[in-house]
């Protein structure tokens, strides 16, 4: 029996409004029910997969005593996840309803930011969340980076970068006042009074007599084994973000759902001097960029991981997204993790909490061949750098942002850095080489004792490498010789980050980034003010609408009676003439009321 404390129903806030939610099914998202239930439409949908950004919204929660408030993409966001947490749309922001405009849909207004609109409250609600989070103290190198989950198809982002960064402490930040915060924490009947409460939530989607569906979000061990133990012979997936199935959009459904974020100790993180580094199991990337960025002073080599980190899908995203979700994904499928890729050469060990709530410990290595049935991901424990050590991480992708790796690797050597000798075995790993984490052994081994700075060393190590890597074809990453070139281009890096000061600059110029700063546009075009209001810029008549949130697109609109659907039919051959078409078989098939053709 599960205990009797446990709530059973879903309470969390949306715009101020408490609202609570009664069997939701584990699978109902956010973004499914704030258009269906409120009917607040403003918040759109078009991945599905956390890519476009048109369904951001902002989540706040409670995490310790700190209210905490991030952009997160309603489409993956599962309803169960919310207990206690309060959630803001654009309908909360400005609009008719409110009778203004909120500070950032009025200067989107001004920068002429959007064209169709689709895309806008996304954009709106990305931008309030960033300055919600930071406190309103932004750099417009933060607004830029913040964006790099918002597809705009049609407006250009010349406008809307613009817009956005007007609020930047190197232009016009608005007051805090002005920014109005959607959730202090203290309104009438707040769900914060939830945050810290047990769940479990009993769905039947398949109407009364079907197999229920469970959704469980203990807050201690002992429920949480006992949980586990109680479902035996029941599928069950733990979750904590639960961004994969953005990735993975077929799984199989389980009949059992686990929470894990609000378990002791699964959001904590600990940096034991300048040393060691204990990362809980739910710590979302965001939250370990920002913890290891603030510190890259005490531990240089961090660097190397805030700079992967950052390539990580896009901010929303990372924004619930955990680095043991990410590991997990990993060992179940063939996804080429760069988070498990960047840590394995730093040789951490995983703390796992069995079934019988017993814990044990793993390496990055063994994790792979562990069977995981009913085991949990505790903690991750990196041990200290040693000073003379040289950590490198790399990533080779289409496009810096919201992007899968062709391939990637991390490479961890102790390095004399007068003679270049590595002292011990290094450690070389690779991701989308092969289905799973690849370790370059016969690398590792041929470069004990030997010296960087020797010309027939890297020579060896790259026709070493060569020889052993996996010629396994993979679909996401490439052809098998442009990854093996990768393989021994980013070994080739190495060797000149280990060399150091003895590598030239012309060397050393491989691993400079290749972006620059921020971006910038300028728009110009005539006018003639003698002429006005002929050649005079005027304001978009629809802009205030899709800046709110208030326009209407077919996407928004009720399904009427008798509704039909439209289906474009693609030629089978490419190029070719057509020189006739006969509908005839598909005007006969049931449900097809016309063909239409140009």
């Amino acid at each position: 029996m599960i205990p009797r404390h446990f709530d059973t129903e879903v309470t969390f806030s949306v715009n101020g409004n408490i609202h609570t939610v009664k069997n939701p099914a584990p699978w109902l998202t956010l973004n499914e029910w704030i258009r269906a239930q409120p009917n607040l439409k403003g918040t759109k949908r078009t991945c599905g997969e956390g890519g476009c950004g048109a369904c951001v919204v902002m989540l706040t929660e409670l995490k310790g005593k700190e209210l905490e408030s991030r952009a997160v993409n309603s489409c993956l966001y599962p309803v169960c996840g919310l207990h206690g947490a309060a959630v803001s749309t654009i309908e909360g922001l400005g609009g008719k309803n409110l009778g203004t405009l909120h500070p950032i849909q009025d200067r989107m207004v001004k920068h002429n930011a959007s064209q169709c609109g689709f895309c806008t409250p996304g954009m709106v609600m990305n931008m309030y969340s960033l300055l919600t989070e930071k406190d309103n103290k932004v750099s417009a190198a933060e607004v830029e980076h913040a964006f790099d989950g918002n597809i705009c198809r049609c407006t250009g982002y010349r406008p809307i970068l613009d817009a956005m960064k007007s609020f930047s402490q190197e232009q016009q930040p608005i007051d805090i006042e002005d920014l109005k915060p959607a959730c202090k924490g203290n309104c009438p009947g707040c769900p914060r009074t939830k945050q810290d409460c047990s769940l479990h939530v009993v769905s039947r989607p398949d109407g009364d007599s079907g197999p229920a569906v469970q959704w469980f979000r203990p807050t201690s061990r002992g429920e949480l084994v006992k949980i586990v133990t109680q479902s035996a012979g029941a599928p069950v997936r733990f979750v904590a973000g639960d961004t994969g199935k953005g990735v993975y959009k077929n799984l199989p459904p389980s009949s059992v759902y686990v929470d894990l974020k609000k378990l002791p100790g699964m959001t904590d993180i600990e940096l034991v001097g300048s040393g060691e580094l204990t990362i809980g199991a739910c710590v979302t990337l965001s939250v370990l960029i920002d913890f290891l960025e603030a510190r890259l002073a005490r531990v240089p080599y961090f660097d190397q991981l805030v700079r992967l980190l950052k390539r990580i899908a896009n901010t929303p995203i990372r924004n619930s997204a955990t680095w043991a979700g990410n590991f997990m994904m990993a060992r179940l499928y063939d996804f080429v993790s760069d988070a498990f890729t960047a840590f394995a050469a730093l040789s951490p060990t995983l703390a796992l909490l069995h079934n019988d709530g017993k814990v044990s410990t793993v390496t990055i290595d063994q994790l792979l061949a562990t069977d995981m049935a009913d085991v949990v991901i505790l903690s991750m424990t990196v041990p200290a750098h040693v000073p003379s050590a040289v950590y490198a991480v790399h990533k080779v992708m289409k496009r810096h942002e919201n992007c899968h790796a062709y391939a990637n690797a991390s490479f961890y050597a102790v390095v004399n850095p007068d003679t270049g000798v590595i002292t011990g075995q290094p450690r070389i790993f690779y991701g989308g080489l092969q289905t799973k984490l690849y370790r370059a052994t016969s690398v590792e081994q041929y470069l004990v004792g030997k010296s960087v700075l020797t010309a027939s060393v890297l020579e060896g190590a790259i026709k070493t490498l060569e020889l052993a890597i996996p010629q396994t074809p993979m679909a996401t990453s490439g052809s098998v010789p442009y990854r093996n070139n990768l393989a021994q281009n980013l070994l080739y890096k190495f060797f000149i980050q280990a060399a150091g000061s003895h590598a030239s600059a012309d060397n050393l110029s491989a691993l400079s980034p290749i972006r620059s700063g921020t971006s910038s546009g300028v728009q110009s075009y005539d006018s003639d003010p003698s002429a006005y209001p002929l050649s005079e810029s005027v304001e978009k008549l629809e802009i205030r609408a899709q800046t709110t949130g208030e326009a209407v697109y077919v996407s928004d609109l009720p399904i009427l009676p008798g509704q039909l659907y439209g289906k474009f039919v693609l030629a089978v051959e490419a190029p070719a003439k057509l020189v006739s078409i006969d509908s005839s078989a598909a005007v006969v098939m049931p449900g097809v009321v016309k063909f239409i053709s140009a």
